[in-house]
């Protein structure tokens, strides 16, 4: 990536006034590290689902889990408390 489209880059993160900068699964995080320190903000520690379902046994394997944990990691990663819904208690 060029000086200047880092440049550009780190401007817009930073007015977007976000806490966080997140990675999806198919981006590696350690190529976004620059750039979150950049825009002195932190790169959230999990990883987002955006390309579909993920493998047999991991967060992602069916939507319904891939959406419970990208909602649990943007809440969280924006300074949230996320709850976790039950639909067992809403009966």
């Amino acid at each position: 990536m060029t000086d200047t489209r880092l440049n550009n880059l780190t401007e817009y993160i930073q007015q977007a006034k976000l806490p966080t900068v997140f990675a999806d699964t198919t981006t590696n995080p350690i190529l976004l590290e620059p750039i979150a320190k950049e825009a002195n903000m932190k790169l959230f520690s999990r990883q987002i689902y955006i390309d579909g379902l993920s493998e047999p046994g991991s967060d992602g394997e069916t939507y319904q889990k891939m959406m419970d944990a990208n909602t649990h990691s943007i809440v969280e990663g924006l300074g949230g408390t996320d709850l976790k819904f039950d639909p067992n208690l809403a009966k």
